[in-house]
């Protein structure tokens, strides 16, 4: 009798250690969300519906109200991706379940306490895990060079104070076979992830105001993305586009105008305890009042994963450039090119497409003055499209107009690339007005 009590403490012990490591999703704390006339779903003050083939999050509240507004309207396709996309992703990318909670925590610790509160609404609307809602934000940066990621894990310790929410996260790994060899700070690895943004204004644009834009592909197997629009109580309202359970936006506007997109530059230096980019290009929507703003708020934060990061408003741009913990900061009187590489159909004069010097930018932007409008945006973003066929979105706005325009890879959800569609600060940032 002693050997079979014995024999079955031994098979819970076993069984509750594998809960612990891999805990299950829960059962969500609140109702459904309530069907509207409309077509809409609607839950507290937060809202789903769609237009013209584009999924529209509204979220309204504190930041934790947001995440349960968010968790609540997508948890079946946060539960549906989680399953589907990001831990097969992982996990074919040679992440193991007790890594990845070692990854969640040591991600989690940097994050702002504002991002803290939202993922912990997310987790609770959703009825799933808070490392769940930190892994939904990273997937796609730990796809992007893997050992570059655990060499930095290796040499992380996390607090001894042990996180109930994720509590077996701060268990040691064994020792990696072999040391990396060492890289320069970019890193030679093909990301899974790629855009270009670049902004311009001054002579070079017919009416002389600031245009940004953009193009950037998609994370593996993502299924489509999003327009996330964000009414704080305090602090600037945004609208931008993001992948279901984002706290935070890849490419986005505020009601100032400001408007901020990033794009993926692999680097040697990564930060595991480290925030998103995602999470970087809120904040900064949220707290900043121009484009020099920007960089304080940006590079207050260990990040993730490297990024090439634009910000544009009426008055000017900027670039930041930045790894785990580097930086460099660029801006322009005359124009921002951010890669310097130029789609043909912008390079109308002889000059070089390529402006990474003074001399040439100089003698580009004299021979092609006047030259860019947001129809050549348009095509040139519809050109790329052609050339990219793994694109996932076009974009490209108006800071002093507040007005930003977006498309997708043409045959794709929601609408070709030639069919940009305009999202204006006035109608969807002005509570009073808004759908």
């Amino acid at each position: 009798m002693s050997m079979v009590k014995g024999a079955l403490g031994r098979i819970l012990v076993v069984a509750a250690l594998a809960l612990l490591v891999w805990p299950p999703m829960t059962t969500p704390l609140f109702p459904p969300p309530t069907p509207l006339p409309d077509g809409a779903l609607a839950f507290e003050q937060g809202r789903l519906l769609t237009r013209e083939g584009w999924l529209v999050l509204v979220l309204e509240g504190a930041p934790y109200e947001m995440g349960v507004q968010q968790g609540v309207l997508l948890g079946a396709r946060l539960r549906g991706l989680l399953q589907d996309v990001v831990y097969p992703a992982l996990l074919d990318a040679g992440w193991d379940g007790a890594t990845l909670l070692r990854v969640a925590r040591a991600s989690f610790s940097a994050w702002p306490a504002w991002a803290q509160e939202e993922a912990r609404g997310v987790a609770a609307g959703a009825g799933i895990a808070l490392h769940d809602v930190v892994l939904l934000n990273a997937w796609p940066f730990m796809l992007i060079d893997p050992p570059a990621l655990h060499a930095d894990l290796a040499r992380w310790s996390p607090p001894f104070r042990v996180d109930a929410e994720m509590a077996l996260a701060a268990r040691p790994l064994p020792e990696p076979p072999a040391p990396w060899p060492t890289r320069p700070l970019v890193s030679p690895v093909q990301a899974p992830l790629a855009g270009v943004l670049w902004a311009a204004g001054g002579e070079v644009n017919a009416t002389r105001e600031w245009l940004a834009g953009g193009y950037l592909s998609a994370p593996p197997s993502a299924p489509y993305g999003l327009v996330v629009v964000r009414r704080p109580p305090a602090g600037r309202a945004s609208l931008g586009v993001a992948l279901p359970g984002w706290v935070g936006v890849q490419v986005g506007m505020q009601d100032g105008g400001l408007t901020i997109g990033w794009a993926p530059l692999p680097t040697q230096d990564r930060a595991v305890a480290g925030a998103p980019p995602q999470v970087l290009v809120q904040a900064a929507l949220s707290a900043a009042h121009t484009h020099e703003d920007v960089p304080e708020i940006v590079l207050g934060t260990p990040r993730l994963v490297g990024g090439d990061l634009l910000a544009v408003d009426a008055e000017g741009a900027l670039r930041v450039l930045f790894s785990g913990r580097m930086f460099a900061v660029e801006t322009a009187d005359a124009m921002l090119v951010a890669p310097t590489a130029l789609p043909a159909t912008m390079a109308v004069s002889d000059q070089p497409a390529y402006l990474d010097d003074a001399a040439r930018r100089a003698a580009w932007l004299s021979a092609n003055a006047g030259f860019l409008t947001r129809d050549a945006y348009a095509s040139a973003l519809t050109e790329m499209g052609g050339a990219h066929p793994d694109g996932w979105l076009a974009w490209y706005a108006a800071p002093a107009e507040g007005t930003m325009w977006l498309a997708t890879q043409a045959g794709a959800f929601p609408a070709p690339a030639s069919e940009f569609l305009a999202w204006t600060q006035t109608t969807w940032l002005n509570e009073e007005r808004a759908p």
